[in-house]
Order: C-alpha cells, then structure tokens, then sequence
C-alpha cells in the first residue's frame, strides 16, 4: 500500500488522509499527456498553475489562492523554491523523473515554514524496481508545429546497489514567429544499502532551456 509523507513527515496510511490531502500517480496524468510535474497537477482540485507561455516559459502553481510564493515545491522532502530560492518552475520537473506527486493543501507552516502558507507539493522521484534485471522505456511523440519529444528512461536493482537514469528532448517551432524552444532533461540517482546505517543515495539532475 502506498504511504503519504508529507502530511506528518512519517508513513501515514493514504486510507486515513483528510480530504484535504491527495496523491497524483502516472496512471492520472498520463491520460492527458502530461510532460511535466506542472501539467501534472495542473487538473487537480484547488491547484492552479501560471504558465506564461509555451514550451521553455516559466510555469508556476498557487493552492487555493495562495501566490506562488507561499506554495511550497518540494522534491523528495527537500524544498527547490521559496524565499531564499527563488520562484518555482514546475516546468523543470519531467514525468520521467516523477513516481507521484503529493499535495497538501492549507497551511502547513508548523512543518515546513513560512512558504508553504498556500500549501505544499511534494514530488516523490523514481528509483530502481525491485527486480534485478534492467528495465526502461523509449518513445517519440511528434505533434503539431513540428513538436517533437525524445525520451528514454532506465533503472535496476543489483543486490545492494540500485540505479535510475532518465532523460528526454522537446522542440517546437512556435505558433508565430521567433517563438522556437528547445528543453532538456537528463539526470538519475544511485543508491546503496548499509544495512542499519541506513541508504546512501545520490541525486543528480541537469534542465535547459532555449527559448
């Protein structure tokens, strides 16, 4: 059964959430072709996003009227905007890298400070299956003023050492002129068991946009 973190910080029971509370997994957002964690909440009830343009523009999201300011984003746990960070860009995120993605809504300032007034998103990463065999996707996708999107993704478990890598490629020519964009996306994480020290894991990412 899956468990919510971020509503006390400790596996709690998705049985037992208030309604306040939801959790956005692939099977929900692949239906309307989402490409980034942005487009993957972008349909959830009281979660608006901000887009300001097309592919390679800023987008941002609010939780029941907060300002982008005071919602939270975090990726597993760690914050990746606020005040001292700058603004959010949920655009940043790409599906490949996302297991599913935790929102809280309402104010939860007792846990994680004064940027998360508006409400907290909280986006779970993949990791290697638990098979040991090495296992990913590839696919391209083409669309309409010639849109093109590359992506590939691959991970595995081999006793105490894990691996996930993912990436992917999207171009556009733009509705009207001068508004062609490139995006980029590569990154992964490794990890390895100790016993009862724990899991050390290492998360690298890198994104770029030509706009």
């Amino acid at each position: 059964e899956e468990a919510f973190l971020t509503l006390t910080r400790s596996a709690y029971s998705q049985e037992n959430l208030p309604s306040s509370e939801d959790s956005v997994t692939p099977d929900k957002f692949q239906k309307f072709d989402a490409q980034s964690a942005g487009d993957a909440v972008s349909r959830e009830a009281s979660v608006q996003t901000l887009p300001v343009g097309q592919l390679g523009s800023l987008l941002t999201a609010r939780i029941r009227g907060s300002t982008s300011s005071q919602t939270l984003l975090l990726i597993d746990g760690r914050p990746v905007a606020g005040a001292a960070l700058g603004t959010q860009d949920l655009s940043e995120i790409p599906t490949e890298q996302i297991d599913h993605i935790e929102i809280m809504r309402g104010g939860a300032s007792a846990l994680y400070g004064p940027n998360a007034i508006g409400g907290v998103i909280n986006v779970i990463t993949k990791h290697a299956s638990s098979s040991e065999e090495p296992g990913g996707h590839v696919g391209y996708e083409s669309a309409s003023y010639k849109r093109q999107i590359g992506r590939f993704d691959i991970g595995s478990r081999q006793g105490p050492l894990d691996y996930f890598v993912f990436g992917d490629q999207q171009w556009e020519s733009g509705f009207r002129d001068n508004s062609d964009a490139r995006d980029y996306n590569i990154g992964g994480n490794a990890g390895l068991l100790m016993g009862k020290a724990g899991k050390l894991s290492i998360d690298l990412s890198s994104y770029r946009s030509d706009a």
